[in-house]
């Protein structure tokens, strides 16, 4: 069993496993990962910036 989880990484609880691809298909998808995270996040504060102003506008309408 200490085999098994040796070959793994927590990748693999993502579905793919790490034993069965080379060394760049698996740097590969961890830059490819980490750009979409970098996406995310900047569309969420994007929107979260969005959200704050509509709140600022309304309560400098009341």
């Amino acid at each position: 069993m200490a085999g098994f989880l040796g070959k793994c990484i927590p990748a693999a609880s993502m579905g793919w496993n790490v034993s069965r691809l080379n060394k760049r298909d698996y740097i590969w998808k961890q830059f490819k990962d980490a750009k979409q995270e970098e996406m995310t996040i900047n569309g969420l504060q994007t929107m979260t910036r969005r959200l704050e102003t509509l709140i600022l506008r309304s309560y400098s309408n009341l």
